[in-house]
């Protein structure tokens, strides 16, 4: 897989989202530090779907740089994983 990315052979979701491509018609995910085959007709289609969306939309290039483009751009990285309110 990673020697067809080099080539240009493959399409990834979007320009941010890169765990899910898709080559010779087929999708992709990464999973454990590999590549697996989306085998499920429904799901492939309903990534096609996905990624027709993002191309069409500014979601696709990349995150916001003028503003913050939601509350948690806000909060420092330590805080995204605990719950609001709480210290620890």
């Amino acid at each position: 897989m990673m020697e067809r990315w080099q080539l240009g052979l493959v399409t990834p979701m979007s320009a941010t989202i890169s765990t899910f491509a898709k080559t010779d018609g087929s999708w992709w995910t990464a999973v454990e530090a590999m590549w697996q085959r989306v085998s499920v007709a429904a799901e492939n289609d309903r990534l096609d779907f996905h990624h027709d969306r993002f191309g069409r939309s500014e979601q696709a290039s990349g995150p916001a740089t003028a503003v913050p483009a939601s509350p948690w751009d806000k909060r420092p990285p330590s805080s995204l994983f605990r719950a609001p309110g709480t210290t620890a």
